[in-house]
């Protein structure tokens, strides 16, 4: 054998750990369905593709975020809408033809007692264990189910009634709305008050990142307007008693109780609505933000498969080549191979 025979023969060797090396890679990519394995392995492209999967998890973020507000915020929604139908159907109770209240009053206590405790839980609302009326507060029921808001109205109709109707209505509005009186300890003074106290310690809104540089803002507190108007209207009518024919006077005072119970239905009612637009067009923005996250996405997505996934038709095409230049280079060496001394000395 030759010098030059010799360098042919060890270049043949060179030759054919290559195209093993290039068939090892070729069957991993088969198989894998990717380029590499690692980063380093699509050369100047691994760059480009952290890029992309960092810009898909920055949004993959933000979409697990827009679950969250639509789950709290159809919860709320719905928990809104049910309110605002059980403080309608308790004002028609109290509506006639000629504004005067006709139905028994004890049917309207009844109803008005059980709307009270309705309303509690429906404000109670939890989603995956966070109170969705708490403000940020999550953790903590905003309303207390022990509060003695019905019991209340019946002993101030006691009390008061028709004695003094005004300080009957004072003591009601400040069950409702005095920090002192509606919430318990320790920032309220009243165990059996409306509000837990943890709710004074919360924010009133949840906000929650939705986009680069956008957070939404949401949500409605336990104790915000609406749902303060609506209670102290059904605490009104739950102490309600019958009109006495005998007494005008009385008969009288009783008649503005039960428009003073409607009203602050009506009002409320009508607040809750409101607020219940606010939660739809917010929702409304995060659906289209949402659906600008799902473009985005498919597009990141088919540049990253255009970086990182491999051409399987062509990988197999280029590993059955390679696989016909290793048997040919094999045939070759082994040829090689068999020289004796009297090859190599001529």
């Amino acid at each position: 054998m030759t010098d030059s025979t010799l360098n042919q023969y060890q270049q043949l060797l060179y030759n054919s750990n290559n195209l093993r090396e290039r068939q090892n890679v070729l069957q991993q990519q088969v198989s894998s369905g990717y380029k590499a394995q690692v980063f380093s392995g699509l050369g100047t492209d691994s760059v480009r593709s952290i890029d992309l999967r960092n810009n898909l998890s920055e949004i993959d973020t933000y979409q697990r975020n827009i679950d969250e507000v639509r789950a709290r915020t159809g919860i709320m929604n719905t928990a809104m809408n049910r309110v605002s139908e059980i403080a309608r159907d308790v004002q028609r109770q109290l509506i006639t033809p000629d504004g005067v209240s006709r139905a028994d009053p004890a049917i309207i206590r009844q109803i008005s007692r059980q709307a009270i405790q309705d309303i509690v839980q429906l404000l109670n609302t939890q989603v995956d264990g966070r109170f969705v009326f708490a403000g940020s507060s999550v953790a903590s029921s905003p309303v207390n189910a022990d509060n003695t808001l019905a019991d209340f109205a019946v002993n101030e109709y006691a009390a008061n009634f028709p004695a003094d109707t005004a300080q009957l209505q004072q003591n009601i509005y400040n069950e409702v709305y005095r920090p002192d009186r509606s919430m318990t300890p320790p920032n309220g003074g009243n165990p059996q008050g409306l509000f837990n106290s943890a709710l004074a310690q919360g924010g009133f809104q949840v906000s929650a990142r939705i986009d680069r540089n956008f957070d939404v803002t949401y949500g409605v507190n336990a104790d915000a307007e609406p749902f303060r108007q609506i209670i102290y209207g059904l605490t009104l009518a739950a102490g309600l008693q019958a009109p006495n024919p005998n007494t005008p006077a009385n008969d009288e005072s009783m008649r503005n109780l039960v428009r003073t119970a409607r009203d602050a239905l009506d009002q409320g009612g009508k607040a809750l609505e409101r607020e219940v637009g606010i939660l739809g067009s917010i929702r409304s923005r995060v659906d289209l933000i949402d659906r600008k996250h799902d473009n985005v996405g498919t597009l990141l997505r088919t540049s990253l498969g255009e970086v990182e996934d491999t051409d399987v038709a062509k990988v197999a095409s280029d590993l059955k080549l390679v696989e016909t230049q290793i048997q040919a280079t094999y045939s070759i060496i082994s040829s090689q191979r068999r020289f004796s001394l009297v090859d190599f000395l001529t």
